[in-house]
């Protein structure tokens, strides 16, 4: 299977509930799975470049993770969640909970490397279609599009 450049594709709505997000990383699996696992790169990448962001994660089946962004007015927006299976550097399922989004899901992210080029394809399982729509209108694609970029950019620091 051929893998386009490294590029980030549109959010698609693939169930009343569902939303899939793909990107293409010019990295091993192995390092895109540890930039996402390991709390001292998540926060290198998570946050917007100008905020603070404080991992915390257990990773591990039934482990947890709590993601704590300061904002530009000193509040705090947290994302948590519950690792129910980890597969390194091939797939992660877990729970997550977003506040600003207003709602919570359930995510899949699978690691797909072809030829030096690791496909992330990251799926949302919301628990309602009301919540997927509130999660869209909150601009959950373009942070999702944000972080990616940052990813790229860290990645490309760490090869």
């Amino acid at each position: 299977m051929a893998i386009a450049p490294p590029a980030c594709r549109p959010m698609e709505a693939t169930t009343e509930r569902g939303l899939t997000l793909a990107h293409d990383f010019a990295a091993p699996a192995t390092l895109v799975y540890r930039a996402f696992t390991q709390p001292e790169l998540v926060r290198r990448w998570w946050g917007a470049s100008s905020m603070t962001t404080v991992c915390q994660a257990d990773v591990g089946e039934g482990g947890c993770f709590v993601y704590t962004t300061r904002t530009f007015n000193g509040g705090a927006v947290r994302v948590t969640g519950t690792y129910r299976l980890v597969a390194p550097a091939e797939r992660l399922v877990f729970t997550l909970a977003e506040k600003l989004d207003g709602g919570s899901a359930l995510a899949t992210v699978t690691f797909f490397e072809h030829q030096g080029i690791t496909r992330l394809i990251s799926t949302f399982r919301y628990s309602s279609q009301r919540v997927r729509e509130q999660a869209l209108a909150s601009g959950i694609e373009g942070r999702w599009h944000d972080r990616f970029d940052r990813l790229a950019s860290l990645l490309t620091a760490l090869l």
